[in-house]
């Protein structure tokens, strides 16, 4: 926990993957497993409905939720 504590400081670079055929844009955090995500669901052609995002405890509070949410609303405005 303590390594997860320190993952993200003021100079880290946050990457988001997004993973289409599983419908979740992604963050792995600090090269470990942990991962934040956001999951979505196609709900018509052009709707698209924000599921949830899921940070890891250790994580939490630190605006991660935001880097997911950001590139999601992006990609949903292009569709």
């Amino acid at each position: 926990m303590a390594q997860a504590a320190q993952a993200l400081d003021a100079n880290s670079q946050i990457q988001v993957e997004h993973d289409r055929k599983r419908r979740q844009f992604v963050i792995r955090l600090n090269g470990s497993h942990d991962r934040a995500v956001l999951l979505y669901e196609y709900v018509g052609k052009k709707t698209v409905d924000l599921q949830h995002t899921e940070v890891p405890d250790a994580y939490r509070g630190r605006g991660i939720a935001k880097h997911l949410a950001k590139p999601w609303i992006l990609w949903w405005k292009r569709i």
